[in-house]
């Protein structure tokens, strides 16, 4: 899902906060609700299948575009496994995320749960996002789900370090397939998978206001503006509001339908 988070902590005031600026973030992204799902529907809980299912996000960071990878994914992957065999579960957790077996065909798009429950909190979206409101309700769902998973798995959060260990293990034939498949540089590439295993280690998900502080000043990088804490706190309690009742029953679902698909092949 565009969603996740790399940032550098900071202090401000006493508190601990998250400066944002020195990244070159695109949007957002929201990669432990793929780790959560991509457990269950692999029966897997490989760190390095885990981090394929967060990378296909790696367009975040400016490298490559989403279209590009979105589409190249499936062939993607077929390339890893027929030239960088230590790679294999890397190349199956790229398929975990969107295209062909992922979640996010359930997710995203006019028919998928973050736009449908979108639409219910467009109105007190556009009333402080009168631009792209549609967009960022669907992110404003996204976020909350992302929450209410942390708050009812509790070691859910603590699957970044491992997953990003063996990341960094692996990173210079990470980098090296992924500029050799998309013909990019091998140095920018680096820098960018580092820019985005960063950002990822230093999220902070382990309480709602550190959440909340968090998507506050992504969100006023992304947006050039100055929201306060209070109103993004806000928006995202209705937006919990709006998912809390049946966000568990509908990702649980999803993880069947993902699972039937890995088994059959589609």
């Amino acid at each position: 899902m565009p969603a996740g988070w790399l940032i550098c902590a900071g202090i401000l005031g006493g508190r601990n906060i998250y400066s944002i600026n020195n990244y070159k973030i695109k949007t957002v992204m929201f990669p432990l609700t793929h780790i959560y799902c991509s457990k269950q529907i692999a029966n897997n809980a490989k760190t390095l299948l885990l981090y394929g299912s967060v990378f296909s996000d790696i367009p975040v960071v400016g490298i490559i575009d989403w279209d590009i990878m979105e589409t190249k994914t499936e062939e993607f992957s077929g390339y890893i496994k027929k030239n960088y065999p230590g790679l294999i579960d890397f190349a199956e957790g790229l398929l975990l995320h969107e295209k062909p077996i992922g979640i996010d065909r359930f997710v995203h798009g006019k028919n998928g749960y973050a736009y449908v429950k979108g639409k219910k909190i467009l109105k007190q979206i556009k009333e402080y996002f009168p631009k792209n409101s549609l967009t960022t309700a669907h992110n404003f769902i996204e976020f909350a789900v992302e929450i209410l998973l942390v708050e009812n798995t509790p070691n859910l959060i603590n699957e970044i370090k491992p997953i990003l260990k063996t990341a960094n293990d692996n990173i210079n034939q990470i980098s090296e397939v992924f500029s050799e498949f998309f013909n990019l540089e091998i140095g920018k590439t680096k820098n960018s998978i580092e820019e985005f295993n960063n950002f990822l280690l230093k999220m902070d998900l382990s309480s709602r206001d550190k959440s909340i502080q968090f998507y506050t000043h992504l969100i006023n990088k992304l947006k050039k503006n100055n929201y306060s804490e209070e109103v993004i706190k806000k928006l995202l309690t209705e937006s919990i509001d709006c998912v809390k009742e049946d966000y568990y029953e509908f990702f649980q679902d999803v993880i069947v339908k993902c699972k039937f698909d890995k088994n059959h092949g589609l």
